[in-house]
């Protein structure tokens, strides 16, 4: 919770955005895989095929 706080009261200067934007995106990329992975193994079908 301090580091939130410090975050906000401190913002981030833009080669930290560019930096943490690449870490947020792949752990956005391998969680989704863990889900589809996870899906996939308990036969949860998505709720429209289509998309």
């Amino acid at each position: 919770l301090k580091q939130i706080c410090l975050i906000d009261i401190l913002g981030f200067n833009s080669a930290k955005q560019e930096t943490y934007r690449s870490i947020v995106f792949l752990n956005i990329m391998d969680l989704m895989n863990l889900i589809l992975k996870a899906m996939e193994y308990y036969k949860i079908p998505f709720s429209n095929s289509s998309n």
